[in-house]
């Protein structure tokens, strides 16, 4: 299942606030970067530009990998605003793939509930 809505970042000035944080881990070609949040739940931004992935169908294949993952571990997240930001060369095979990276990249920020 996808983000719900008020789980997503969309404004533009929200996707730079969390950028311009100082919280950032690098998990091979998948950078996190998060910054606390005053709402009470997480919310996530994904990027995935066009030199990851040449091809819109490839993006969207790696959006919704990366969303799915993200919506299995939402609950045992601390309140941040997350972006994910895909760098050159990033690919995933399946959703076992992007469930493994987001747990180790969550475990480096110390963004989960203990």
């Amino acid at each position: 299942m996808a983000l719900s809505s008020e789980k997503r970042l969309k404004l533009a000035r929200d996707f730079r606030a969390v950028s311009r944080s100082q919280r950032s881990v690098k998990e091979g070609k998948l950078l996190l970067k998060a910054k606390a949040s005053l709402k009470s739940d997480s919310r996530f931004g994904i990027v995935i530009a066009k030199r990851v992935a040449k091809k819109a169908v490839d993006r969207n294949r790696l959006r919704r990998l990366l969303s799915e993952a993200l919506g299995a571990k939402k609950d045992s997240l601390l309140a941040y605003d997350i972006v994910l930001v895909a760098l050159p060369g990033f690919s995933l095979q399946d959703l076992s793939e992007a469930q493994s990276i987001i747990e180790k990249l969550f475990l480096k920020a110390k963004i989960t509930q203990q």
